[in-house]
């Protein structure tokens, strides 16, 4: 039986209006479909929120919590 793989994806092929790029689901079975989250973020948000937890621990001094934004609703 095959099984799913799900990965986020940030989609830098196009800017947003608002300069960011969004953040998508790519789910692979048997072939790959990307879906919309309804999230942006910028190429320095993106990698702050995705890094490796175990580089997150390591740099958690002077780490920023960024917040990703949704398509602009508030």
């Amino acid at each position: 039986m095959k099984k799913a793989t799900i990965s986020i994806y940030h989609d830098a092929r196009r800017a947003l209006d608002d300069g960011r790029f969004p953040v998508k689901l790519r789910v692979y079975f048997g072939r790959a479909k990307l879906y919309e989250t309804g999230i942006s973020a910028s190429f320095e948000e993106f990698e702050k929120a995705y890094i490796n937890p175990v580089q997150r621990e390591k740099h958690r001094e002077g780490y920023a919590q960024t917040t990703l934004h949704d398509g602009g609703s508030g």
